[in-house]
């Protein structure tokens, strides 16, 4: 049968049920297809438990193209009832919507359009990530929400199995995969795997350089602010580093050329957490404090701003590198 209809899939209950239409479904060859829709509004399936928070939602669906409506597929979750939910949602045109849906009443968060239309009856992989605040959602791999690249960097950033991955492009400036949010006092926590002989980092309170901050219009675009040191031990992981900026090092510890710590644990997952509230930021690597910093002046020209994923630059010849980064949470203060 032909989608003809938005369909949802809530997370909610463990077992099918729930919805007074969950009849209007029906299996074939393992696909779930809804049924009867020329006498049903939206239909909606409900398979999950307790109230859920952080979910991770991986699921593959097919569109079939209607003369009469746009078809679109969509998922709803950390739904209450059938009035109360997020949804994500994809037409075959092309167009993606994430919607908050209160009291009935849809609000559109977030909607672009892809650079091409899906294709009838093709299958497509759609990801939802929802960590507190941030909503990722990825089609195919490719991220069409909550994250875009910055300019000028030409690293290539994938996603796969819930994990960013990161890898240099021979030649290329310093790359970053930015949050569409920007955040201002915050905690964030991710966990962080490097090749050894890349640097990498997270920025935060970062932007994308305007004509006011670049002299004479040189470096327009070019993604600065602070940004959390990630690299191999012994070094300087976790310090605070101005990049692009006029300052350098912002943690006073990595100015003492004898200085360095082994908190970072090579060719390993590693968890680090970044608490950022007023002028203060402080950093921790797997439970180890490392950075405590209060530096006024970058707080004046950086108060709020993105969260960036860097990939750094390498030269001819190098490479390719990789860093990957999982479980991002960030939580607002």
């Amino acid at each position: 049968e032909r989608l003809n209809r938005l369909w949802y899939i809530s997370t909610w209950t463990l077992q099918i049920a729930s919805f007074p239409n969950h009849n209007a479904w029906k299996t074939v060859d393992g696909w779930l297809l809804p049924r009867k829709l020329e006498e049903a509004d939206d239909v909606g399936l409900s398979v999950a438990g307790a109230a859920w928070g952080d979910v991770s939602i991986d699921t593959t669906f097919e569109l079939r193209a209607n003369p009469h409506h746009v078809s679109a597929a969509g998922v709803a979750f950390r739904a209450q009832d059938v009035k109360n939910s997020y949804l994500a949602e994809i037409a075959l045109d092309g167009t993606f919507r994430l919607i908050r849906r209160q009291n009935g009443k849809d609000a559109v968060i977030s909607e672009k359009r892809l650079a091409t239309p899906l294709t009838d009856g093709a299958q497509y992989r759609l990801q939802i990530d929802a960590r507190g605040p941030v909503l990722t959602t990825r089609l195919d791999g490719k991220t069409v929400d909550g994250w875009k690249q910055a300019e000028h960097g030409k690293a290539k950033y994938s996603v796969m199995d819930g994990t960013i991955h990161g890898e240099t492009a021979e030649g290329s400036p310093n790359s970053f995969l930015a949050s569409e949010k920007e955040y201002g006092d915050f905690e964030l926590e991710f966990e962080v795997k490097v090749h050894d002989q890349l640097n990498s980092g997270v920025q935060i309170r970062s932007r994308g350089k305007t004509k006011e901050d670049a002299k004479e219009g040189n470096g327009l675009g070019i993604f600065h602010g602070p940004q959390v040191e990630i690299e191999a031990s012994p070094g300087q992981a976790g310090y605070i580093y101005g990049e692009s900026t006029q300052y350098g090092w912002l943690s006073p510890e990595p100015k003492d050329e004898k200085h360095s710590h082994d908190h970072f644990k090579n060719g390993e997952w590693n968890q680090y957490r970044i608490v950022a509230k007023g002028a203060r930021i402080q950093t921790w690597i797997n439970g180890h404090e490392v950075a405590d910093l209060t530096h006024e002046e970058i707080y004046k020209t950086h108060p709020k701003g993105h969260i960036g994923l860097q990939v750094h630059g390498i030269g001819a010849g190098q490479g390719p590198f990789n860093v990957a980064w999982r479980k991002i949470r960030i939580r607002e203060l």
